[in-house]
């Protein structure tokens, strides 16, 4: 009957038309301001994250325990929980420091006190600690005694991409300490070899002090007839640091859960050696873009479920801010490994890294981890992606926190908006953001995860690729690295399908000691090993599992 009398009045339906777009106009007002709110919160977020006060945040420091607690102070007013159902938000782990010259160390020539640090270097296989009081004679090489060596004039190999110094200097170390030599002084190096000189990594102990002296000091042995009073104490200790990631969780009582997460560390004033900036006085790098910007983003993305709470509750949310993702996904990956303790099934992860440099103009967008789930395909076929020229990228690793999430067979998406020429700079600040962009990126996770639902999201292994580096190298083992660990070696954390690793029976928590002449001390010296053998060298790797050392020959 009222349809009836409705269509019979013409004026009432006139007013209830009036009626109906006055309550219309407030409603898009309110979804425009929840937009502007989006953006602007955004913006706040970013802007204190990447502000000086917090120093870079790198991990461990106190800088990144002041960005921590601004993480979890959102998530508290979110009402968010912990995993442990409570406001711990904070899941504490350690990081290695690597080792650590104890303070009461000192070098004294001559009765004249030098900075052990700064005109030092104590080479990988010398022994971490000694207390030796002796003189110094230049031009002789006697037992019991201190050795100077120049390797100008002593090291006569050609200098060519396959030169490895670092074993080489071992050679000549074991001759002299057979030869009863108590300290080893190696001085006058090849300025092209300086470089091999590195960030100081132990990886055994030969027996007795093996160092090199800085060019500054070269000066004091010119003079082969003085002889110089020396006195050497040092210890070397491996050192720690506690850092932590920042997890919130929005528990909707359901079976399954989905992670979204983003680092919040940085590089601090470039501590680690991470920077592109390597001369001048230390700046402090606040990465903006890297990754300030998907720090924000899940912060109110976090917000968005939170107050959309009975729309969007088919899922329990993981809000995961990572630490020591610049140190090698070190954050994620403890999360990862202790994962099945404290949450129910993981549907798949979504990291976002590095979010706030969207080019207008371009619209380019990549979005990895496209190939871990068949059901992504779809997925992405059903929403609205006309803002975006995306790159997919299948792999479901890379150099961000994605890949530990893959490694335990979870479906994984990676947004990123692209490298720029701020990327681990001081300049990578947050005037450069494109807030918009954000807000878009943002939104095409959430209706990600919302189109989700009806699919099961299964999981596929993909191609894998190396994490980044500065070092360029045409052959790979195929191994992801143990980027925690700094014993001595390259841990292996996994192997890729087809490659050399996995087809000479290499396995996770395998350690590569040697590849052919090379010395492998840390990541670094592994990348820089593999740089200098192309496809079709054929050599040998050295591996230790367990207790057990063993030799595989391979060509690349």
């Amino acid at each position: 009957m009222t349809l009836f009398y409705l269509r019979r009045n013409p004026l009432i339906v006139q007013k209830l038309r009036f009626l109906l777009a006055m309550v219309l106009i407030p409603l898009l007002s309110v979804s425009q301001k929840f937009d502007k709110a989006f953006q602007n919160n955004l913006n706040r977020h970013l802007t204190m994250l990447a502000s000086d006060s917090f120093e870079g945040r790198r991990s461990g420091t106190n800088g990144e325990k002041l960005a921590g607690s601004y993480v979890s102070n959102y998530f508290k007013s979110l009402k968010l929980t912990s995993l442990k159902n409570d406001e711990q938000f904070h899941q504490t782990f350690i990081i290695n420091d690597g080792e650590k010259l104890d303070p009461s160390s000192s070098f004294i020539i001559d009765q004249q006190k030098f900075d052990i640090e700064k005109y030092l270097y104590f080479l990988p296989f010398s022994s971490k600690q000694a207390q030796i009081k002796a003189e110094l004679y230049p031009s002789l090489k006697e037992k019991d005694g201190i050795w100077l060596v120049n390797i100008k004039e002593s090291y006569n190999k050609p200098i060519h991409p396959h030169t490895d110094i670092i074993s080489d200097l071992k050679d000549i170390a074991l001759t002299a300490y057979k030869n009863g030599c108590k300290l080893l002084l190696f001085y006058n190096v090849h300025e092209s070899l300086e470089n091999s000189f590195r960030k100081q990594s132990f990886v055994e102990d030969i027996g007795f002090p093996v160092i090199y002296i800085r060019p500054e000091l070269n000066k004091l042995f010119e003079d082969h007839q003085s002889t110089h009073s020396v006195q050497l104490t040092y210890k070397f200790y491996k050192s720690t640091r506690e850092s932590s990631n920042v997890i919130g969780f929005l528990n909707n009582n359901r079976d399954t859960t989905i992670i979204i997460g983003a680092h919040y560390d940085h590089l601090g004033y470039g501590e680690d050696g991470n920077s592109m900036i390597r001369n001048g006085s230390p700046q402090i790098h606040n990465g903006a873009d890297d990754n300030a910007s998907g720090t924000s983003a899940l912060l109110e993305i976090a917000r968005y479920f939170t107050v959309n709470r009975k729309k969007t509750n088919q899922y329990n949310y993981i809000f995961a801010a990572f630490s020591g993702e610049e140190l090698g996904l070190l954050g994620s990956k403890f999360m990862a490994e202790g994962m099945a303790s404290y949450t129910k099934h993981v549907k798949f992860m979504i990291n976002l890294d590095m979010v706030g440099r969207f080019n207008a103009t371009t619209k380019s967008i990549t979005i990895g981890g496209y190939g871990t789930s068949p059901d992504w395909n779809p997925i992405f076929s059903k929403i609205n992606m006309k803002d975006f020229i995306v790159k997919f990228d299948s792999s479901g690793t890379g150099p961000s926190d994605h890949t530990s999430f893959y490694r335990k067979n979870i479906p994984v998406l990676f947004y990123f908006t692209g490298l720029h020429q701020d990327y681990h700079k001081p300049s990578d600040d947050s005037d450069k953001i494109n807030y918009a962009g954000m807000v878009m990126i943002s939104r095409n996770i959430v209706d990600v995860i919302k189109a989700s639902k009806v699919f099961s999201v299964p999981f596929t292994k993909t191609r894998e690729i190396q994490t980044s580096t500065n070092t360029r190298f045409s052959v790979s083992l195929g191994i992801m690295p143990d980027y925690s660990y700094n014993d001595g070696g390259v841990r292996i954390d996994g192997t890729s399908e087809g490659k050399i690793a996995q087809i000479i029976g290499l396995k996770a928590g395998d350690i590569i000691l040697r590849i052919g002449n090379f010395m492998i001390t840390s990541v670094e010296s592994y990348m820089q090993a593999l740089s200098k053998y192309k496809k079709g060298d054929a050599t040998e790797l050295e591996v230790k599992r367990g207790s057990e050392k063993f030799k595989k020959s391979i060509t690349f």
